[in-house]
């Protein structure tokens, strides 16, 4: 709370929504569930254009200051149908994603979705687990950085395990 109140001196934040359910919502704070009840249950007309804003992505800082880049959504598009085409994502997947959501994983996350994959999202990598869900859940498709593959390909339990699955 104090992390907050703090942002919201130092900046142009006009409203805080809380969400936290275990805890009486703090002076200051608009409870969640009480500005959905109020709300007008008419939606707002929207129009948007290929060139609108649909995402914003950080950059690694690696030529300088990490900067926030705006992708319009025909670039989201384009960039799902890329990976579709290059990676040969099928409706037929069964895709496990173990890298963090906000990098490449999400691109494969919505190349995926839009194919209509199964995806089954793990939080973080471990060696065992990854084996027990690629068996388990007959996984086709993966996505996983070098140290992960060597990982799998040293693990103990790679020889005795079911990877056909894997394309």
């Amino acid at each position: 709370f104090d992390t907050i109140t703090e942002i919201r001196q130092e900046s142009a934040i006009e409203h805080i929504i809380g969400l936290d359910r275990t805890q009486e919502t703090p002076i200051g704070f608009y409870e969640y569930s009480e500005l959905i009840r109020k709300a007008d249950s008419t939606l707002p007309e929207i129009n948007i254009t290929p060139d609108d804003p649909a995402f914003l992505y950080y950059t690694g800082g690696t030529t300088g200051d990490q900067k926030g880049t705006v992708h319009p959504h025909s670039a989201l598009i384009l960039n799902i149908y890329a990976h579709l085409h290059e990676l040969e994502i099928s409706r037929d997947e069964e895709m496990m994603l173990v890298t963090p959501l906000a990098h490449s994983a999400n691109l494969f996350y919505k190349a995926g979705l839009a194919q209509g994959s199964t995806i089954h999202i793990r939080q973080g990598f471990a060696t065992a687990d990854a084996i027990s869900t690629i068996e388990r859940e007959s996984i086709s498709w993966t996505y996983l950085i070098p140290t992960m593959i060597s990982s799998l390909l040293n693990a103990d339990k790679l020889p005795n395990a079911d990877t056909s699955s894997l394309e």
